[in-house]
């Protein structure tokens, strides 16, 4: 890949590999915001950049309520496309973001991809990134009984990352879920960059 653009994804990854809170926002806005861990964890069996993401409450971290796999790759010169995939045997794999040797078992049979919940990225300075599902109105979520459909937006940062998620009727495009207060703002409280391997740059 160009100089360039491998900069700029190892930048990518290595800002999002840690774990972000949202402790004090959850802190001083209880009625709106839970405390939510993301846990961002480089799989180096892969040959490819290829993390973990956890998403849990802090209150019960042992039980994420969101697992993926996810590979970011580049686009053209300046855009990266982060292919969401889905493990197809969570209980297998349960506790993975902290157990290196549980992450150390997932193989690319472990997981299939989710189609139409790829995000878009782009750079909107030196080391930060701005990213949203991909167009189409195709990542269906089936929540509380109904299918929906994913809207979702994010902002990393070195200081950490702005999120909102929403899910939309497929035939109204009505909000059926989703923050109603606005973002949710992480901080990102350990840096494991430090885990992503040198053979994924060559």
């Amino acid at each position: 890949m160009a100089q360039a653009g491998q900069e700029r994804l190892q930048r990518f990854c290595g800002l999002l590999a840690g774990r972000h809170s949202n402790q004090q926002q959850a802190f001083d806005n209880p009625p709106f915001f839970a405390h939510i861990i993301l846990k961002y964890r480089a799989l180096p069996q892969f040959d490819q950049p290829t993390l973990l993401l956890e998403q849990g409450y802090a209150v019960d971290p042992s039980q994420p309520y969101r697992v993926r796999i996810l590979r970011p790759t580049l686009q053209g010169e300046t855009s990266i496309r982060v292919i969401n995939f889905r493990l197809h045997e969570l209980q297998r794999f349960q506790g993975a973001s902290d157990d290196r040797m549980i992450r150390d078992t997932i193989a690319e049979t472990a997981f299939g991809v989710l189609e139409g919940c790829a995000y878009d990225v782009t750079p909107s300075g030196h080391s930060t990134f701005a990213g949203t599902t991909e167009p189409g109105c195709r990542c269906i979520v089936h929540r509380n009984g109904v299918d929906t459909y994913l809207k979702s937006r994010f902002q990393l940062s070195p200081e950490g990352m702005t999120t909102l998620d929403r899910g939309y009727d497929l035939t109204t495009h009505q909000r059926v879920w989703g923050s109603v207060a606005g973002e949710f703002t992480f901080q990102r409280e350990e840096d494991w960059s430090d885990e992503i391997p040198p053979h994924w740059w060559r």
